[in-house]
């Protein structure tokens, strides 16, 4: 139950997240950084995902450290990291910075596959788990809807833009998550909140 609200929990906070920033990469680089950085687009808008496969990782880290089992994080690490190494060889000379990214990618992937098959054989834990955060799907897909249309209202300056899509966004995916009746949100926990 720990390992499956930890990994929810950093879903339900992760996946919006993701989404914005995904869907808003471009404006967000240029906001923070300025014109000469959005060729850096491409790149963010890849390594934005990194999260959806590093936060379970890191829960499943830290359920072996939880049993003694420090060697085995360190050997899954460690092969991941050499991973990575090989697949930048082969990357970075045919696609540059980008291939770069997908290395990245591709090691944190094997490196939750690792982890996961860890904590699988000590808790049972599946794959199916992620069924049960559909909830926390349906609510961003929605969230995504109303991104997509804020994004494309040319009417509106960009820095209005981006606080309506963070205002409204966060507010229709925090009411969805309350009708759905996510488990980690519940009303009366918000109505008695001080």
């Amino acid at each position: 139950n720990l390992i499956e609200n930890s990994i929810r929990l950093l879903m339900l906070l992760g996946i919006p997240t993701i989404i914005f920033s995904f869907l808003f990469s471009k404006e967000i680089i240029f906001l923070l950084f300025g014109k000469n950085f959005l060729p850096s687009v491409k790149i963010f808008s890849l390594l934005i995902f990194l999260p959806l496969i590093v936060y379970p990782t890191t829960i499943f880290g830290y359920h072996l450290f939880a049993y003694n089992l420090q060697k085995k994080n360190t050997f899954f690490s460690s092969i991941s990291a050499l991973f990575n190494l090989v697949l930048n060889l082969i990357f970075i000379p045919l696609l540059g910075i980008l291939g770069a990214a997908l290395a990245t990618l591709a090691s944190q992937f094997l490196n939750f596959y690792l982890f996961f098959r860890a904590v699988k054989a000590l808790e049972g834990f599946s794959l199916k788990f992620f069924l049960k955060l559909k909830k926390i799907f349906l609510s961003s897909c929605l969230l995504a809807v109303i991104l997509i249309v804020l994004k494309n209202c040319f009417l509106l300056k960009l820095e209005i833009k981006i606080a309506l899509a963070i205002c409204l966004g966060g507010l229709s995916y925090l009411l969805v998550l309350l009708l759905l009746k996510e488990p980690l949100i519940k009303f009366e926990n918000l109505k008695n909140f001080k």
